[in-house]
C-alpha cells in the first residue's frame, strides 16, 4: 500500500467515525434536569440540495464529500487544469479548461473531465499536474502546445477515460455548472466562471473552479 493510500485510508475512517459518533452521543446525552425521562431528539439531516456559490449542499450520512476551489489568470489562449485525487485506489482526476471569448462577446468553456491511473500520469508525464502527497488538488496553467499534447497523450493512453467534454457557452461572470452521477453519493460536480479581463492589462481571463466529489 502507498503513502498515499494508507493516508486516504485514514482519512476516510476518521470522517466515518465522526459520523458514526456524533448522532450516538446526541442520543445518549443528558438533559438539563439530568432525570428527564424522554428520549433526546435528533435533527435528521438535510438532503441534498443543488450547490450555489453562497449555499453549499451538505453530504447525506455516510457520504464524504470533497471540495476544491480555485481562481487562476490565464494569459490569452491559456487553458486551465485542476489534478484532484479519486478515492479509487491509485486513481486521479483532471479537469481541463479552455475559455475562448466569442464574437458575440458570450464565452466558450471547452472542458472536459478525465479520470487516470497514477502509472498513466506517469507515462505521459502529467505527475506535476496532478496533486502532491499531502494536497487533494493542484491548479495549473497551460500554453496552447502543452494543453494539446497532453490533451493527445489522454487520447492515446491505455487507462485514461474521458467522463465528459461538454462545450459550454455562457455570459461573462456567469457560472457555468457539469453534474456527472446522481445528487447525493458517486456524483462529481463542476462550477466554472470566467471573466474577460482588460485589453490594457494583457487580455486572457480570471477563471475560478469549483470541484465538488462524493463517494
Amino acid at each position: 500500500m502507498t503513502n498515499r493510500q494508507a493516508l486516504t485510508l485514514f482519512a476516510t475512517f476518521m470522517i466515518l467515525a465522526w459520523l458514526w459518533w456524533r448522532p450516538w452521543r446526541l442520543k445518549n446525552s443528558p438533559t438539563e434536569a439530568g432525570n428527564d425521562p424522554r428520549p433526546a431528539t435528533r435533527s435528521l439531516p438535510p438532503s441534498p440540495t443543488a450547490t450555489t456559490s453562497q449555499d453549499e449542499a451538505q453530504p447525506t450520512a455516510g457520504s464524504l464529500a470533497l471540495t476544491a476551489k480555485g481562481r487562476i489568470r490565464l494569459k490569452p489562449g491559456q487553458s486551465a487544469v485542476m489534478g484532484y485525487w479519486e478515492m479509487g485506489p491509485d486513481m486521479n482526476g483532471m479537469a481541463l479548461v479552455t475559455p475562448t471569448l466569442q464574437a458575440d462577446g458570450n464565452i466558450l468553456l471547452q472542458t472536459q473531465l478525465v479520470s487516470l491511473s497514477d502509472q498513466t500520469a506517469r507515462d505521459i508525464q502529467a505527475e506535476d499536474l496532478l496533486p502532491d502527497l499531502f494536497d487533494f488538488e493542484h491548479f495549473s496553467a497551460l500554453d496552447p502546445e502543452a494543453i494539446n499534447t497532453l490533451r493527445q497523450s489522454l487520447r492515446s493512453a491505455k487507462n485514461a477515460d474521458v467522463l465528459a467534454a461538454p462545450g459550454i457557452t455562457n455570459r461573462p461572470g456567469a457560472a457555468a455548472e457539469i453534474q456527472l452521477g446522481q445528487a447525493g453519493s458517486g456524483s462529481l460536480n463542476l462550477k466554472l466562471q470566467a471573466d474577460p479581463l482588460p485589453q490594457e492589462d494583457g487580455g486572457g481571463f480570471d477563471l475560478q473552479l469549483q470541484l465538488q466529489r462524493r463517494h
